[in-house]
């Protein structure tokens, strides 16, 4: 019994998409049946920005996967304002059927080493990610710190509660009374927190349109954070082909002075994402809670139901950002995905790394 560990190409994407097709077991999490060969490429294949490693395990005796693991390669800008290459792993999938028939074969290492191999050049300074498998990763040397939260802002109680209610469809009587409750937490918050700040202008922009100076400049200083220059934006939010639409508000003051961008997305439903907050770093906690409810105040005028955003309080700048969104209205619950880590630099720590939802994969 032979199993090949080796990187798809590009020019291979519909070969694996038959491998896919010929491992049932690995079904519910086939990224050609939650998605399409045009967005599989977008995500791992782009042409426009850091390209992946996708490795398989091909067992060729049956002609079926025996594992995937991919490796995104995320520019992040540095404490020291260089930008350094991490590696986000994605598409962690094992056939247990093959684990069985392999006992003495430990495929994730395998297919982790291979990503660590094809990575040595790129002076890879950690690796990170969101996760539920926690275990499989600790194998591989990661560690788990910290969980995100779940934050919800209520505008439309009967359409939120359908929303959320339709995230997890095995809810019983209980949950949906929990859940129940919780709306209506957040809608009450929401109403109560409404402010009005005529001083400032909020505007939908392009993405061509974007001070890419100004916006790396409202990036943390002393903390590692994504590099969203234009080459990841473009990537990220103007190629991406999921079913969200994203979009840019850009807030100036009086003197038209650029103060913030929100990046923000949109699903079917008039459901909306907060996916990062970009402030001038010397404002004041006060002042970023008025730009942040000009901000609702459009979203409100698209017609939205309801807001939701991750939340993280693993260092001061994401404390800072989860402590103005509540203070704007949101409700956080301890419900979200656990977060992994392992550096390459034994002085680089998970609460070293600046996170937002723009940190997840982007299709859902």
């Amino acid at each position: 019994m032979s199993i090949e560990i080796k990187a798809i190409e590009k020019n291979e994407v519909t070969e694996l998409k038959r491998l896919f097709e010929r491992t049932p077991i690995l079904a519910k999490n086939n990224p050609f049946i939650n998605g399409s060969i045009d967005e599989f490429i977008w995500q791992f294949f782009s042409d426009n920005y850091h390209s992946s490693a996708y490795i398989v395990a091909h067992d060729t005796d049956k002609d079926e996967l025996a594992g995937t693991l991919s490796a995104l390669y995320i520019q992040m800008k540095a404490p020291d304002g260089q930008v350094y290459q991490t590696i986000k792993p994605e598409d962690t999938l094992i056939n247990i059927k093959t684990l069985v028939r392999h006992k003495n074969r430990d495929l994730l290492k395998e297919l982790f080493d291979e990503i660590e191999s094809k990575s040595k050049l790129l002076n890879i300074k950690f690796f990170w990610g969101f996760t539920y498998a926690i275990n499989s990763f600790e194998r591989l040397g990661f560690t788990r710190h910290f969980s995100s939260r779940q934050g919800t802002y209520v505008i439309k109680p009967s359409a939120s509660y359908r929303h959320l209610i339709s995230l997890n469809t095995s809810n019983g009587t209980k949950q949906k009374i929990q859940i129940a409750g919780l709306t209506m937490l957040s809608y009450l918050k929401q109403l109560l927190s409404q402010k009005s700040h005529s001083e400032l202008k909020c505007k939908e922009i392009r993405l061509k349109d974007i001070n890419e100076d100004i916006l790396l400049s409202f990036l943390p200083d002393h903390l590692y954070s994504i590099y969203v220059d234009k080459f990841f934006l473009d990537w990220r939010i103007e190629e991406n082909i999921s079913s969200l639409t994203y979009s840019i508000l850009q807030i100036d003051d009086h003197s038209n002075q650029i103060k913030a961008y929100l990046i923000y997305s949109q699903k079917e439903g008039k459901v909306f994402f907060i996916e990062q907050l970009l402030f001038d770093r010397k404002l004041s906690i006060r002042t970023k809670a008025a730009i942040f409810q000009v901000a609702l105040k459009y979203l409100k005028s698209l017609d939205a139901v309801i807001v939701r955003a991750m939340g993280f309080n693993h260092n001061q700048a994401n404390k800072e950002d989860m402590d103005l969104l509540i203070k704007s209205g949101f409700t956080f619950i301890n419900r979200g995905i656990p977060f992994i880590f392992k550096s390459m630099d034994e002085n680089i720590k998970a609460e070293d790394i600046y996170l937002s939802r723009l940190n997840t994969d982007g299709t859902f």
